[in-house]
């Protein structure tokens, strides 16, 4: 990208939930048509996206200003403050650091940032760096819940067939007519030693899938593998034991997994249970 002289353009942004803070666009433009006439470089023009959200990139003036940037018409972008961009600091950042690799410098009048300058790059550096922290704070803070509910034998995600997700308690709790498939699935693999033709008793007794896509072999080896069914939660390597959801007794479960290991079913991505994650 070429881009000729050094023109400057301003973006301002409220959201309709800012407008009513009292954001004043009229105040972000007068402020950084100020710095640029103190810069003494060309004023090109105002980009303004008037009610729209900074959580995407995707808004009418920001668009606009993106493809003036390709053109080569902009060297300076100007703004207010930072989360005119974008309301994610991280998003921001990585918009400031696309920019400046593209060879457009960002300027921030109320935080004195100027990536054209070696004190604004270090801003922006240490900013960055905190944005990491942040966001393995919150990956930690998601962890530390998640194992929370997993302590509390509370589930995460879709319930299993064979089970209702208790919107009260977070808790699963066994569904009465899909437990007996669950347990004729069982039966039928021991007696017949093959996915396939447990898929056919399926279809014959029109037994109806939850999602209504029909009874497929890796279906029916996924229940098979759910340790959810002798009365066991699984998050990772650690497993706690919840006898309130046991469906299949623990006898048939292990009769099930060698005939599986004998037919080579257990191979890797072959009806792998998601319990291997968290349940």
């Amino acid at each position: 990208m070429i881009t000729i002289d050094k023109v400057a353009a301003i973006y301002a942004r409220v959201s309709t939930k800012e407008q009513t803070l009292g954001y004043s666009l009229d105040e972000q433009k007068h402020r950084c048509k100020e710095y640029i006439k103190n810069l003494g470089i060309k004023y090109h023009r105002v980009y303004i996206d008037d009610g729209h959200s900074g959580k995407t990139l995707d808004r009418p003036a920001m668009q606009r200003l993106i493809g003036d940037i390709i053109e080569g018409k902009i060297s300076h972008i100007v703004v207010w403050k930072l989360d005119r961009l974008s309301r994610s600091l991280t998003d921001s950042l990585l918009f400031v650091e696309d920019l400046t690799n593209a060879g457009i410098e960002v300027i921030s009048v109320t935080e004195d940032i100027d990536t054209s300058t070696t004190i604004g790059k270090i801003v922006i550096s240490v900013l960055s760096g905190f944005s990491q922290i942040e966001i393995e704070k919150i990956s930690e803070r998601v962890k530390m819940g998640l194992n929370a509910r997993f302590r509390d034998m509370k589930w995460h995600g879709g319930p299993p067939y064979g089970y209702d997700y208790d919107q009260k308690t977070g808790k699963l709790k066994i569904n009465p007519n899909e437990s007996k498939v669950v347990s004729a699935i069982f039966d039928k693999y021991l007696e017949y030693n093959s996915l396939g033709e447990v898929r056919k008793y399926l279809i014959k007794k029109k037994v109806p899938t939850r999602n209504g896509n029909g009874w497929r072999n890796n279906t029916v080896g996924v229940i098979l593998s759910r340790t959810t069914y002798i009365g066991y939660m699984k998050r990772g390597d650690t497993e706690i034991e919840c006898p309130e959801l046991k469906i299949i007794d623990e006898q048939i479960f292990n009769e099930a997994q060698k005939i599986r290991e004998s037919r080579a079913e257990l191979s890797p991505g072959f009806g792998r249970s998601k319990e291997e994650v968290y349940y």
